[in-house]
C-alpha cells in the first residue's frame, strides 16, 4: 500500500490521474513517462489491471447497496467463479465495509450539477463512498488507485477501510495507491509495520517518496526538527508540507521550510540516483518524471513504478450483456416518477390527439387532418420520446463512462443491453398510444391489417427514436448539448417528411436527407396505409352514385398521395428498409463514437467531448471572456428537549415502505460562547440533528419534542435565520465560474449591512481569505465535478468563508473540515473557536478530529447508531467519563478516535456485532441516567432575552436585485458554450427551417410550404423550455437561490427578477435571429408591421418556454418528469394552433384560450395571407392541386378570417406576462413551503 499525502491543491488527484493515464484534458500538457514493471506497455492500462476509485461516486441511484455490489461482482469477477461464490464475496465486502445495515437501501443520489440533477433519497454520503470502495475491491484489479477513499467516513470506518486494503494488498500481492487527507495515527503504525509506502506532495513537488517507517528519519536528517511524542506523525508531515498563512511572518517561515524540504529531496535524488538509504524501495522507486503544464503555471510530479502481475480475467460479451440488461432494467423500473410520467404522456398525448382529430369526416378538412395525424405520429410523438430518452441516457452514461475507463466492458455490450432492457417499456408505450389514437380518430377499419401497420409503425418509431437518442448521448455529454444536437438533426428529419413542404420543393441538395429521415418513412407508410385505394365521400358524385374523376379528385386517396403528398401508393418496401437501416445505422455510429472517444467523468477531465469543445470554440468567436480580477448580533444559546425524528418514507430497494427512527430522545444544550462538536459514525444522525435544530427537516419527517433558542420555544424559521448561519455538508451549491474572491465578495455584499462601505466589505473578504488559507487560489474559479477549478478541500473552505462574512450569533456547520488537509482543518477550527469566544454559539459535526483540533472544542456530543446520545458534556471530562464506564483511553491514542471506536457497532461478524451493540447500549443507558445533571451544568445562568422577529441578514429587493443580477451575469457569461447554446439554439433551428423553405414562391405547392413555415414556429417554445431545463436548475442557480432564500438571505422576487434581466437580452437576440431567417430570408410578406409583430411573437414563444420551464423545474426537481410533462403539454397546444388541426371539438377550442399558440399563430397567419393571391392554372384547379387560390380562402379554412388582429396581439402580450407571473407565484409558493 502506498499513500499519497498533501494539502488541498498539492496535486494528489492529478498524480493519480497521471498514473491511471486519464490526463485527457485538452488544456493540460503532459510530458515524461509512466512505467509499470519496467515497461510503459499500454496493455497494462487497457486490460482492466488498473482500478480507479474516483473522488466522485458514479452509481445507479435506484439499485440497493447489495444489488450494486452484486452486479459489479458479476461484471468483473472471473467467469470461472460460481455465482454463489460471487454473492458470498459480496456479503464479505458488506461486512468488511460496515454496509450490512444499509445493504437493502437504495443508493440514491445527491443533488447538484447537471450530471447530478435532482436529489434521490438513499444512503448517506459516507455510505456511498464505501459502496464505491466495495466496487473496486470486487473488480479485482492488480493495481488499485483510490482518490480520497476515506472522505466522508468516520474515524472507525476510515481505519477499518485502510486496514482492509492493507490486508488485501498483502494477501493478493496487489499494489494499492491511496490519496488521503487526515489519516489517524494508527494508520501510520499499520503501514509502518506492513512495509507501506508514502508520497508526500506540496504544490506539485515531491517532499518525500519511500517507506512510511523511513519518512520521519528522513525529515529529521534535513534539520527541520523531529516529531514530538504523542503527535500524529501524518499530521506532523502534512504541517511541514504546507505554508501557514496565519500571519505574514509565519507564512514566510513555513514557505522557507517547505522550499528547504523540496530542495533537499531533489538534491538527494540527483546525488544518489535510486538511493535506498531510507529503506526498502522495491515497491516504490523513482524511474521517470511526469510534468504537467497549464496556462498560468507549471508543476512537476514524480511518478513511480509498481510491482504487479498482469493477470486477471473478466466475463464474456454475452455475460456482460446479460448482467447489464438486468441492472439497467432494475434501475429503470424503479424510477417510478419517470416511468409513470412516460405512460401518462402516451395516454395524455393519445387522448389529446384523439380529441383534436376525433372521428374525422370525409370533408377536405377531414382529409387534410388525416395527413396531419400521420405527421403527428411520425414526428411529434417521436420528438417527445426523443427528449425524454436523451435526458435518461444522459444521466446513465456517466456510469458507463466510469466503468469504461475502468475497462469493465466496451461500447457493444453497453448498447446491446440498453436496447434490451428498454424493450418492454418501448413496446408498452406505443401500444398504449396507438390503440387510443387509432380508434378515437376513426381511421379506416375495412381491414384489420390497417391497424396492424399503424401499430407496427409506432413500435418501429419508438425503437428508432431510442437508437437516435443513444447516438446523441454518445456524441456529446450532458442533456444541454445532447438535446441541442438532437433538436438540430431532428428538424432536418421533420422537414423531410413532406408534410409541410412538398418533396419537389425541397432544394435538390437537401433531398437526400429524406433517406436518413425515419419520420419521413413512418409518415409515408401511415399515409399509404390510410389513403391507398380509399375513396372518401365526394359531395360532387353523380346522381347514380358513380365517381366523377374530375370533380372528385381531391377525395381520391390515390390522387391525394400522388398530387398533394408526392408519395407512391402501395410502396411499403422502401420505407421499411429505410427504417431498418436508420435503426442499425444510428447504433453503429453510436458504437463508433463510444469506441473512438473515451470520456473521463472524473473532476480532472471536464467530461466534455469533442463536439462540446467545438461548441466552445465556436462560441469564443462571438464572446470574449475577460480574466477575473480580483452591528453586533444578539447572542443565542440552543437547547433541545426530548427531540425525536421519524422518517415515514425511508425506502429500501424493495417495494415496501419502512419507517426508520433517525433521532431518539435527544436532550442537548449548546451554550453561548462555546464551540461544540457533534461526532458519531456515518448514519448516526448528525446532519439530521443539525437540520432539526435549524427547522429544516423535510416534510416526510415527523418530529416530536421541543427546541429552545434563548428560552424561545420552537421559534419560526424566520426567527432562526435571523440569528444563525448554516454551512452544509456538500459544496454543490457554489457558482462554478466565479472565482473564490468573487464568490466571497458577492456574499459580503448580500449579507453585510448596507451601512458598511464596499471597501470595508472587501477588506473583510481579504481577511477571510487569509484566515481560511485561500490566498493562493483567490483568483481561481470555484469549479465543480465537471468544471476544473478549485480542489474539493478549497471548495469546502469557500463554503465556510461565505458564512463567516456576517459572524452570526449561531454558526452551525456540517462537516466543516471534510476534505481539508490537517493544517487547514486546524486553521478553520481555530477560527470557529475565536468566533465562539466572541460570545457566539458555534456547533459543528466532525468525522475525524486530530488531537490538536480536539483540544480546541469546549463541548462534545457523541451520537451512536439509531440517533441516540451516548455522551454530551465538556471535552475535558470525556476521558474521565469513559474511564468510569470501564473504557480507559490507552496512551498515545487520539481520544476522539478511541471513543468513536468504542461507541461503534462492528458488523464484520455476528459475535462482534452482538458485543459492540451491548457496549453502545450500555453507554446510551449510562448517559440517559445522568443526563439531566450533566446538561444542567451547561445551561446559562442568566437571561439572554427573546429572539428578534426581524432577520438582520435579509437583503431588501433594492439591495439584492443588482447584486444577484451581476453575480448571475458574470457566472453565465464566462461559460461560452452556454451562452452560445442559449442565443443560437433558436437561430440554428430557424436556419435549418429556412434552408428547406427559402425562397418561397407563389405557386400551389407554396401554399403548403407557407403552412409549414408558420407551423414550424411553434417548436421555438420548446427551445425556450429546453434551454431553461438545461440551465435554470444548474447554472442559473435555482438550487443556490433555494438555499440562500431558505437561509433568509433575500426574497424570491429578487432572485426572479435578476434571472429575468439576465435572460431577456438573450431571448431578444435569439428571437431577432429567428425573425430574420424565417420571415425575411424565406420571402414571406415583410412590412414594418409584419416584421415587428413576428419578432414579438417569437420573443413571446421563447419567453413562454422559459416561464414554463421555471414553473415545472421549481414545482418538482425531477428533470425527467418535468421534460415529459412539459413536452406533452406544449405538443398538445402546438397541435391546437388551428393550422394542423382545422376542425376541433368545441371544448378543446375553449381550452385553447389559455394557449399562447392560439394568438401567436393567428397573428402571423393573418399577416401572411391577408390579401394574398396565388398563381393557380385551370389545370391545377381542376386536378385538385390548387385547392386554395387566395389568402382569404386559406384564412377561411383556418377560421381566421374574422379575427381581430389588434385584440389578438394584446391577448398574446398579456399571455406572455401571465405565464411569467405564474412562474413567480410557483417560486413564492415553493419558498413558503420550505421544501428545499
Amino acid at each position: 500500500v502506498c499513500i499519497i499525502l498533501g494539502g488541498s491543491g498539492s496535486g494528489k488527484t492529478t498524480l493519480l490521474n497521471a498514473i491511471a493515464r486519464r490526463m485527457n484534458d485538452l488544456e493540460v500538457c503532459t510530458s515524461g513517462s509512466i512505467k509499470c514493471n519496467g515497461t510503459n506497455d499500454k496493455k497494462f492500462w487497457n486490460d482492466a489491471s488498473v482500478g480507479y476509485l474516483q473522488q466522485d461516486d458514479f452509481l445507479m441511484p435506484f439499485l440497493t447497496v447489495r444489488e450494486t455490489l452484486n452486479y459489479a461482482a458479476h461484471l468483473r469477477l472471473p467467469r470461472t467463479m460460481s455465482s454463489q461464490k460471487k454473492c458470498e464475496l459480496v456479503e464479505l465486502v458488506l461486512l468488511e465495509l460496515g454496509l450490512k445495515e444499509c445493504a437493502n437501501t437504495r443508493v440514491g443520489k445527491p443533488s447538484g450539477g447537471e450530471g447530478a440533477g435532482s436529489a434521490i433519497p438513499g444512503i448517506s454520503g459516507g455510505e456511498r463512498r464505501r459502496v464505491s470502495v466495495g466496487i473496486q475491491l470486487l473488480t479485482n484489479p492488480m493495481m488499485l488507485l483510490c482518490d480520497e477513499v476515506t472522505s466522508g467516513l468516520d474515524a472507525f470506518s476510515s481505519y477499518e477501510v485502510i486496514k482492509s486494503l492493507t490486508k488485501l494488498a498483502k494477501s493478493t500481492q496487489k499494489t494499492i495507491v491511496i490519496s488521503i487527507h487526515q489519516p489517524r495515527s494508527e494508520i501510520f503504525k499499520l503501514l509502518s509495520e506492513s512495509d507501506g509506502q508514502m508520497v508526500l506532495l506540496s504544490k506539485g513537488d515531491v517532499i518525500y517518496s519511500g517507506p512510511v517507517r523511513s519518512a520521519l528519519p528522513w525529515v529529521e536528517s534535513t534539520g527541520v526538527g523531529g516529531c514530538s511524542t504523542g503527535v500524529n506523525p501524518f499530521d506532523y508531515l502534512l504541517d511541514l508540507s504546507m505554508v501557514d498563512f496565519a500571519s505574514e511572518d509565519i507564512a514566510k517561515s513555513t514557505a522557507v521550510r517547505r522550499h528547504l524540504l523540496v530542495q533537499a529531496w531533489a538534491q538527494r535524488e540527483k546525488g544518489s540516483g535510486l538511493d535506498t538509504s531510507t529503506g526498502d524501495t522495491s515497491i516504490l522507486t523513482r524511474i521517470g518524471n511526469v510534468s504537467l503544464e497549464q496556462t498560468g503555471g507549471a508543476s512537476s510530479l514524480v511518478s513511480s513504478a509498481v510491482s504487479v502481475s498482469l493477470e486477471g480475467s473478466g466475463t464474456s460479451l454475452w455475460s456482460q450483456v446479460r448482467v447489464l440488461t438486468s441492472r439497467g432494467w432494475t434501475n429503470q423500473i424503479r424510477d417510478s416518477m419517470v416511468l409513470w410520467g412516460c405512460i401518462c404522456e402516451c395516454i395524455v398525448i393519445g387522448l389529446a390527439i384523439g380529441s383534436i382529430f376525433y372521428d374525422l369526416d370525409d370533408s377536405l378538412g377531414g382529409i387534410r387532418s388525416r395527413s396531419s395525424l400521420a405527421y403527428a405520429v411520425g414526428a411529434i410523438q417521436s420528438y417527445l420520446m426523443l427528449m425524454i430518452l436523451i435526458h435518461r441516457l444522459s444521466k446513465e452514461i456517466a456510469v458507463y463512462d466510469r466503468e469504461r475507463m475502468d475497462h469493465w466492458y466496451g461500447p457493444l455490450p453497453h448498447l446491446i443491453s440498453t436496447c434490451l432492457y428498454s424493450t418492454p417499456l418501448n413496446v408498452l408505450y406505443p401500444i398504449v398510444f396507438s390503440a387510443i389514437v387509432y380508434y378515437m380518430t376513426g381511421l379506416r377499419t375495412d381491414s384489420a391489417q390497417h391497424f396492424g401497420w399503424w401499430l407496427l409503425m409506432n413500435l418501429a418509431m419508438q425503437f428508432i427514436t431510442l437508437s437516435f437518442a443513444m447516438l446523441c448521448s454518445s456524441l456529446v455529454r450532458g442533456f444541454s448539448s445532447a438535446s441541442l444536437l438532437g433538436n438540430a438533426i431532428f428538424i432536418f428529419f421533420d422537414l423531410s417528411t413532406g408534410f409541410f413542404i412538398v418533396n419537389d420543393s425541397i432544394p435538390s441538395w437537401l433531398r437526400w436527407i429524406k433517406y436518413l429521415a425515419y419520420p419521413h418513412a413512418c409518415y409515408s407508410i401511415l399515409t399509404i396505409n390510410e389513403f391507398t385505394d380509399n375513396r372518401f365521400d365526394c359531395p360532387y358524385a353523380r346522381l347514380n352514385g358513380s365517381w366523377d374523376s374530375n370533380m372528385c379528385a381531391p377525395w381520391d386517396g390515390n390522387l391525394i398521395l400522388k398530387n398533394q403528398l408526392d408519395i407512391d401508393s402501395h410502396y411499403f418496401q422502401g420505407p421499411i428498409i429505410q427504417m431498418a437501416c436508420c435503426f442499425i445505422g444510428f447504433l453503429f455510429v453510436a458504437w463508433l463514437a463510444l469506441t473512438i472517444n473515451v470520456v473521463n467523468p472524473t473532476s480532472m477531465g471536464t467530461g466534455r467531448t469533442t463536439i462540446d469543445m467545438f461548441l466552445n470554440q465556436a462560441a469564443a468567436i462571438f464572446l470574449h471572456n475577460k480574466p477575473a480580477t480580483p452591528s453586533e448580533p444578539e447572542l443565542s444559546s440552543i437547547a433541545s428537549s426530548g427531540v425525536g425524528l421519524d422518517n415515514e418514507k425511508a425506502r429500501s430497494g424493495e417495494t415496501q415502505k419502512i419507517e426508520k427512527q433517525l433521532l431518539k430522545d435527544v436532550d442537548l444544550v449548546f451554550p453561548t460562547g462555546e464551540l461544540t462538536a457533534i461526532i458519531g459514525g456515518s448514519g448516526a444522525g448528525k446532519t439530521s440533528l443539525l437540520n432539526t435544530l435549524l427547522g429544516r427537516t423535510p416534510p416526510n419527517l415527523k418530529m416530536t419534542g421541543s427546541i429552545y433558542y434563548n428560552g424561545t420555544k420552537n421559534p419560526s424559521l424566520r426567527m432562526i435565520n435571523g440569528v444563525s448561519s448554516y454551512v452544509r455538508q456538500d459544496d454543490h451549491f457554489l457558482l462554478s465560474h466565479l472565482t473564490v474572491r468573487e464568490t466571497l465578495q458577492f456574499a459580503a455584499e448580500l449579507r453585510m449591512e448596507s451601512s458598511v462601505s464596499k471597501a470595508d466589505k472587501y477588506a473583510k473578504v481579504e481577511d477571510i481569505i487569509d484566515l481560511i488559507g485561500l490566498r493562493e487560489c483567490a483568483n481561481v474559479i470555484v469549479g465543480n465535478s465537471a468544471v476544473k477549478g478549485c480542489s474539493g478541500g478549497q471548495r469546502r473552505r469557500v463554503s465556510i468563508g461565505i458564512q463567516l462574512v456576517t459572524e452570526p450569533a449561531c454558526l452551525i456547520l456540517d462537516e466543516p473540515t471534510s476534505g481539508l488537509d490537517a493544517l487547514t482543518a486546524k486553521a478553520v477550527v481555530l477560527t470557529l473557536k475565536r468566533i465562539a469566544a466572541s460570545g457566539r454559539t458555534v456547533v459543528c459535526t466532525i468525522h475525524q478530529p486530530r488531537a490538536d483540533i480536539w483540544q480546541l472544542f469546549d463541548n462534545v456530543v457523541l451520537l451512536v447508531t439509531g440517533g441516540r446520545v451516548a455522551y454530551s458534556g465538556r471535552v475535558d471530562k470525556v476521558v474521565e467519563y469513559f474511564a468510569d464506564a470501564g473504557y480507559v483511553v490507552p496512551m498515545f491514542t487520539n481520544v476522539p478516535d478511541f471513543i468513536l471506536d468504542t461507541a461503534s457497532v462492528n458488523l464484520r461478524s455476528i459475535e462482534l456485532e452482538e458485543e459492540t451493540r451491548k457496549t453502545v447500549n450500555a453507554l446510551v443507558d449510562r448517559f440517559n441516567t445522568n443526563k439531566h445533571e450533566i446538561l444542567a451544568s451547561l445551561l446559562s445562568k442568566g437571561s439572554l432575552g427573546e429572539l428578534a422577529e426581524v432577520n438582520p441578514q435579509f437583503a431588501s429587493f433594492s439591495k439584492a436585485f443588482p447584486i444577484l443580477t451581476r453575480r448571475s451575469f458574470v457566472n453565465t457569461f464566462r461559460q461560452k458554450s452556454l451562452y452560445f447554446n442559449r442565443i443560437f439554439q433558436p437561430v440554428i433551428m430557424a436556419i435549418i427551417i429556412t434552408i428547406f423553405f427559402a425562397p418561397l414562391g407563389n405557386g400551389p405547392s407554396d401554399v403548403i410550404s407557407r403552412f409549414g413555415v408558420l407551423q414550424e414556429t411553434s417548436p421555438i417554445v420548446f427551445v425556450g423550455m429546453l434551454n431553461n431545463v438545461a440551465i435554470y436548475p444548474f447554472e442559473a442557480s435555482r438550487d443556490i437561490a433555494f438555499r440562500e432564500i431558505s437561509d433568509g438571505g433575500y426574497s424570491v422576487t429578487s432572485f426572479f427578477f435578476s434571472f429575468l434581466v439576465n435572460e431577456v437580452p438573450l431571448e431578444i437576440i435569439g428571437s431577432l435571429g429567428v425573425t430574420v431567417f424565417m420571415l425575411v430570408i424565406t420571402h414571406m410578406k415583410v412590412t414594418v408591421v409584419t416584421f415587428f409583430s413576428f419578432w414579438v411573437v417569437m420573443f413571446g414563444y421563447i419567453s413562454a418556454g422559459e416561464s414554463i420551464g421555471i414553473t415545472f423545474s421549481t414545482f418538482t426537481t425531477n428533470a425527467g418528469f418535468n421534460i415529459t410533462v412539459m413536452s406533452s403539454l406544449l405538443s398538445i397546444f402546438a397541435f391546437m394552433t388551428g393550422i394542423v388541426s382545422v376542425n376541433m371539438p368545441q371544448w378543446l377550442n375553449d381550452i385553447n384560450y389559455i394557449s399562447l399558440f392560439k394568438y401567436g399563430s393567428a397573428i402571423i397567419t393573418m399577416n401572411e395571407f391577408d390579401g394574398k393571391l396565388f398563381d393557380c392554372s385551370k389545370d391545377d384547379i381542376t386536378s385538385g392541386a390548387c385547392p386554395y387560390q387566395t389568402g382569404e380562402s386559406v384564412l377561411e379554412l383556418f377560421n381566421f378570417q374574422e379575427k381581430n388582429w389588434s385584440l389578438y396581439m394584446s391577448l398574446f402580450v398579456i399571455a406572455v406576462v401571465v405565464y411569467r407571473l405564474l412562474a413567480w407565484l410557483v417560486l413564492v409558493a415553493k419558498a413558503k413551503s420550505n421544501r428545499w
